[in-house]
């Protein structure tokens, strides 16, 4: 018969055993249907039915089935009158459920096992009770059934049923009256036998298929409420049924919290511990076991077995908690992990701890590079201020922009013209039998696609050619749309060389503004024309210097072009060995190209600011690279860190404002599509934004590595070093400089 109580379900000896009879419900459904359209409800006994029925009584619990109230006092019995039948009316039948009929012995809590009219006993699976005597009270020896809850350890060690006290012959709780607490419920040995019950139940469930326990007791708590309202006297066996059941309750529900069980867990005798004759001060004398309340995990023959090492509290709500091992970082996960997989766990695991490598290696550089970050800082604060003093220097990369797309549309008309220029004898005429040989397959080419770019192939059934005079040859090759030749190479090549000479002069361009801005008086920065400036000094002297380096920077695009080129027949031929060690030099390539772009930026900022030619240049910005690489690599570090905020930001604030002004103007518009305009405006803006403050930084850190290396530096208002850069540049001065300043000093 299933029960339920909440949401759970099951059998009605589990149910009672976990949340009690008072919350448990019975479900009952007759086997076959019971439906019918001439009845107006389905309460009636369906024909099939063999009577009479047999009705179990697995639980009775409410004050009206008390001892006192349903079974005959011991004594002076004369007077006393059953209590009124219970009658249920089943279709004109009459089920007659008495109490009056039965004889009680041993009556336990609210579950009576008494005797049948044929005086045969009932054997409760932990308690035998005599005959005579309501609950044994008058003589009546309760002794232990072999095995099952009564057999586990009590607080010494020993068994329930074996345990004496002083009195011989007596159990741990069969001479004790259950006693209730201040707080209502059960206390004392009584409610320590409850409480290890409630445990013994979760440890172990293969109590429910025990045949001991099929008898409807309420398992092994249920027993032990039964035996312990057997040993109360008649006045208070309502108050102590209350008190057990609200243990009961409060065990549970520390069971199901994962808390720690009232009466049991307090620092006293309660606790039985079998590892105390072994881990002593004795045994272990370096182990510092005075005065410690920790516990190792446990023994075979412990009660209580924690999954590591537990310790009491001074905590009144929890009287003790498991503990963590010292050097144990990660304590064992009770409710599971949110990875499941183990193998992915140890791979977190090691990111996590190369993670901390790394950090350690930053806390560790930050703190040696402590003096440099400050330098890094104050340069971008430079090239900030010179931003500021000369805001028409933001328009240079839109009209390099402006250039760029004019020529590469320029140029795009003439590359088509030449790309069309396709030869006839590009593919070959004649036809062929299958389509595999014009084709190729997944190993070897076609004849129609071995070299890229490859053409086509079809069939032309009307005028197929007859091999050896039977066979017919009908597939043929078309012309692909496109085709590169020498003169496209040629093209193509100006076409890089134009595009690296329009970045070059940009770069050289700004950073002779800075030069300019740079060694100008603090009094009169802002006021002179730095870019006009520039402009004069790189197309009059600098033109050559520039062109040629873009020519390398051009000769390095095009070689990586070409092996791209290469690459694409290298497909076409199928060979994909040579295709891999193709794409490996292109990358190498690719890795040499920026380094020769790094390495020409700093060279056109050498010649901006010393007036040397490209080669001189470009030597000595490699060593001056070399003597400061600290310097340069805190700078670039600290310098990225503000290009991709800048970028951001300005990219961010672009779309939002064109989100609020669209929705102000058209407010029905879909904004999908604008605001993803908004996006890549804003990110064109932005880079172009940040490449100029970026080459203003690394300009103010060459010219204040020039002062410092040439010993030039000027300080104060008549001298031209920026404010943020005078305390690293403050020692460096000639001593006829700093003599004068000590003089004007004392002079003031």
């Amino acid at each position: 018969m299933p029960c339920t109580s909440g949401p759970w379900s099951g059998s009605c000896s589990s149910c009672v055993s976990l949340y009690g009879g008072s919350s448990c419900n019975v479900m009952m459904s007759p086997k076959i249907d019971a439906t019918r359209d001439d009845l107006m409800s389905t309460g009636f006994a369906p024909s099939e039915v063999t009577w009479p029925l047999t009705v179990n009584i697995t639980h009775v619990s409410g004050s009206d089935f008390n001892p006192s109230v349903v079974c005959p006092p011991s004594k002076n019995a004369g007077d006393w009158q059953p209590p009124e039948m219970k009658l249920f009316s089943l279709n004109g039948l009459t089920l007659a459920v008495t109490l009056a009929g039965m004889r009680c012995c041993g009556c336990l809590g609210g579950m009576y096992f008494c005797a049948s009219k044929k005086n045969q006993e009932y054997q409760n699976p932990y308690w035998q009770g005599g005959a005579g005597g309501a609950g044994g009270a008058e003589g009546t020896q309760l002794t232990s059934q072999p095995g099952g809850f009564m057999s586990t350890a009590a607080p010494n060690g020993k068994s329930w049923s074996e345990l004496e006290l002083k009195t011989a012959g007596s159990d741990y709780c069969g001479r004790t009256e259950p006693e209730i607490g201040p707080n209502g419920s059960l206390t004392g040995r009584w409610a320590e036998c409850l409480a290890w019950a409630v445990v013994f139940e979760h440890q172990d469930t293969s109590w429910e298929r025990d045949p001991r326990y099929q008898t409807g007791s309420g398992g092994p708590a249920g027993s032990v409420i039964e035996a312990a309202i057997a040993k109360a006297p008649a006045s208070k066996v309502r108050d102590i049924g209350k008190a057990a059941d609200a243990l009961e309750d409060e065990c549970r529900l520390a069971v199901r919290e994962k808390r720690p069980l009232p009466v049991i867990n307090e620092r006293d005798a309660a606790i039985p511990d079998s590892r105390g004759s072994l881990y002593t001060s004795a045994n272990y004398p370096n182990s510092n076991l005075v005065q410690n309340f920790c516990r190792n995990p446990f023994q075979d023959t412990d009660r209580y077995k924690a999954k590591t090492i537990w310790c009491f509290t001074q905590d009144p709500d929890y009287n003790w908690q498991e503990c963590n091992p010292i050097g144990q970082i990660r304590p064992i996960c009770d409710g599971g992990y949110d990875i499941s997989s183990e193998e992915l766990r140890i791979v977190l695991e090691i990111v996590a701890y190369i993670l901390w490598v790394l950090a350690f290696i930053y806390c560790i550089g930050v703190c040696c590079l402590t003096q440099r970050i400050r330098l890094a800082i104050a340069v971008n604060k430079v090239a900030s201020v010179f931003v500021v003093h000369t805001p028409a220097i933001l328009v240079l990369p839109a009209v390099q922009a402006l250039l760029a797309g004019l020529w590469t549309l320029v140029w795009g008309l003439s590359a088509a013209f030449l790309l069309s220029q396709v030869p006839d004898t590009y593919v070959p005429k004649n036809a062929f039998v299958t389509y595999a040989e014009a084709f190729g397959t997944a190993d070897v080419p076609g004849k129609c696609t071995g070299t890229w770019p490859t053409g086509g192939v079809w069939k032309d059934e009307e005028n197929c050619e007859m091999v050896n005079g039977t066979i017919p040859a009908c597939w043929r090759c078309s012309q692909p749309r496109y085709g590169f030749d020498w003169r496209f190479a040629v093209s193509f090549f100006v076409y890089l060389w134009n595009n690296a000479l329009n970045i070059a002069l940009g770069q050289i361009i700004i950073a002779g503004a800075v030069v300019v801005w740079f060694f100008t008086k603090n009094t009169n920065k802002g006021n002179k024309n730095a870019i006009r400036r520039s402009l004069h000094t790189v197309f009059r002297y600098h033109l050559g210097s520039v062109a040629f380096g873009a020519f390398i920077i051009a000769v390095i695009q095009f070689i990586r072009y070409m092996l791209k080129y290469y690459e694409q027949q290298a497909k076409a031929q199928k060979n994909r060995v040579l295709v891999l060690i193709l794409k490996v030099l292109q990358c190498l390539i690719w890795c040499f190209e920026k380094c020769v772009k790094f390495l020409n930026k700093n060279a056109y900022i050498q010649i901006a600011l010393m007036g040397t030619n490209f080669c001189t240049s470009a030597k000595k910005a490699f060593f001056l690279i070399l003597r400061n690489a600290l310097r340069f690599g805190t700078v670039a570090i600290l310098g990225g860190m503000i290009h991709v905020v800048g970028i951001m930001s300005i990219t961010a604030a672009t779309a939002v404002l064109g989100y609020f002004v669209l929705s102000g103007l058209h407010p029905a518009m879909a904004p999908a599509v604008p605001i993803l305009i908004y996006i890549m405006t804003g990110y064109v803006v932005a880079r172009l934004f940040t490449s100029i403050f970026e080459l203003a930084v690394d300009t103010t850190l060459q010219c204040f590595l020039c002062c410092e290396e040439m010993k030039i530096a000027e300080l104060g208002p008549d001298g031209f070093v920026p404010d943020q850069l005078a305390p690293w540049l403050d020692k460096s001065q000639p001593p006829e400089k700093a003599s004068e300043k000590k003089m004007m000093e004392e002079t003031e």
